[in-house]
């Protein structure tokens, strides 16, 4: 049972597969050179029917020869995250950058983001080692987010 599930929210995504240009900014965290072509998992994920945010997981073209799957748009049942552990891609650790910032137009759009309510961006870095090995970008409105973290002292 997942958090969400725990809370009696019922949670649903729709996922599209897409081979885009590396931006400046996920070029670097996926040490790829920019423009140059990464998957893209683009996930709207809902909570009992209405949108609750927007998560995108980019991948370098390399990562996707290792795990074919990740070009699929079907969901991964166990996880994305398990099914690279299952190729040997463990991640061991995560960078997180949290930074808020006005919703697109089209993101306010699909969120059904308010004017003049702030978005959260969280982009979590995945790491195997030293090897990057996903780049999450998850959008969330401000006006409906709390995100607790707890941390080993």
């Amino acid at each position: 049972m997942s958090d969400v599930q725990a809370y009696g929210f019922t949670p649903d995504q729709s996922i599209r597969v897409e081979v885009v240009p590396a931006s400046d900014a996920i070029a670097g965290y996926l040490q790829v050179s920019p423009g140059e072509a990464i998957a893209v998992r683009r996930r709207i994920r809902t909570l009992d029917g209405e949108p609750n945010h927007i998560s995108d997981s980019y991948y370098a073209m390399a990562m996707t020869q290792q795990v074919p799957e990740l070009l699929d748009p079907a969901d991964v049942p166990q996880g994305v995250i398990a099914l690279m552990a299952s190729r040997g891609l463990v991640q061991d650790r995560y960078v997180d950058h949290l930074r808020s910032r006005p919703p697109t137009p089209e993101e306010a759009q699909m969120l059904e983001i308010g004017s003049g309510v702030a978005a959260l961006v969280q982009t979590r870095i995945g790491y195997a080692g030293d090897q990057v090995v996903r780049v999450t970008e998850q959008l969330w409105p401000g006006d409906r987010i709390e995100l607790v973290y707890e941390l080993p002292a």
